[in-house]
């Protein structure tokens, strides 16, 4: 499990084109697909950092960001690579 004390905080303030009404509805469709069995991956590429569901759809990273600090929001156990951090993030507790 990924330690968040360590992360980052991230502010409303500091995101200038997204409104904090915009972000906290994003934050909940990510939740609400996240509670229909989605996964939330991270994925590194040349290009940067990108974040999606499971189901295909795009998370804005400052969304991601977010989604990740809620306390039910935990990595997933699977990773191809022993030794190596999970880019998945699942509800905790809830089956895939």
């Amino acid at each position: 499990m990924t330690d968040k004390t360590n992360w980052p905080s991230l502010r409303v303030s500091q995101v200038p084109f997204i409104t904090k009404r915009d972000l906290t509805a994003e934050v909940q469709k990510v939740l609400a697909a996240m509670h229909d069995g989605a996964a939330l991956h991270h994925q590194i590429e040349h290009g940067g950092h990108r974040w999606s569901l499971s189901n295909g759809t795009p998370v804005d990273a400052e969304v991601a960001a977010l989604v990740t600090k809620i306390p039910e929001v935990t990595t997933d156990a699977d990773v191809l690579f022993a030794g190596v951090e999970s880019r998945s993030f699942v509800i905790k507790g809830e089956s895939k």
